[in-house]
């Protein structure tokens, strides 16, 4: 972003479409996804100063594609729906948080599962104390959940914006939202 150019970096360890991504402690991490029409759980871990990806030794809690992953306050991940292994649009969320022990525990914990099975396409951001999933597979609906209540909610503004203003929803499969966060200097 200083450079106002991009660059091309070194390319995965294992060839994947429609994965999550994040931004965690510093490192890129890519989730799922799918290759040769199978579905993946595997984590990948790119350290920007070395230019290398590394498979991470932990993997999703189950195989997913098209889902939703946010970093909340840089502590924990949360994976917000998708596709899974049966192709078909999920409610389930996990959190957790990466660790590269090798100690077999679960870092994956089951939260509380969103109202609409969606494929949310990477559609999802936090702001203050609200997870917010836009779009994806479930056109005109818009969903929050309030961590002060621990509870899912339709938002229901967005629906009524594009129906008032004849808004196409292009967001429904295409919308990619991005939080990012000002790193002092």
């Amino acid at each position: 972003i200083r450079k106002n150019k991009w660059e091309t970096i070194s390319n995965l360890n294992h060839p994947r479409a429609f994965f999550g991504c994040v931004i965690y402690k510093g490192s890129i991490f890519v989730f799922g996804g799918v290759y040769n029409d199978q579905l993946l759980s595997s984590i990948e871990k790119y350290d920007i100063y070395s230019d290398i990806w590394t498979t991470y030794p932990i993997k999703l809690p189950e195989k997913l594609s098209k889902m939703g992953v946010i970093n909340y306050n840089n502590q924990v991940i949360f994976i917000l729906g998708g596709v899974n292994e049966f192709y078909q649009n999920s409610s389930c969320v996990f959190q957790g948080k990466l660790s590269s022990k090798k100690d077999g525990r679960n870092i994956w914990y089951k939260g509380n599962d969103m109202i609409c099975p969606r494929a949310t396409y990477n559609s999802a951001f936090c702001w203050e104390k609200n997870i917010f999933v836009f779009g994806g597979s479930v056109e005109g609906v818009c969903e929050k959940f309030d961590f002060n209540i621990k509870k899912w909610s339709i938002f229901d503004s967005y629906f009524t914006a594009i129906k008032s203003y004849k808004v196409d929803n292009v967001i429904k499969n295409f919308c990619c939202t991005l939080n990012y966060y000002v790193v002092p200097e």
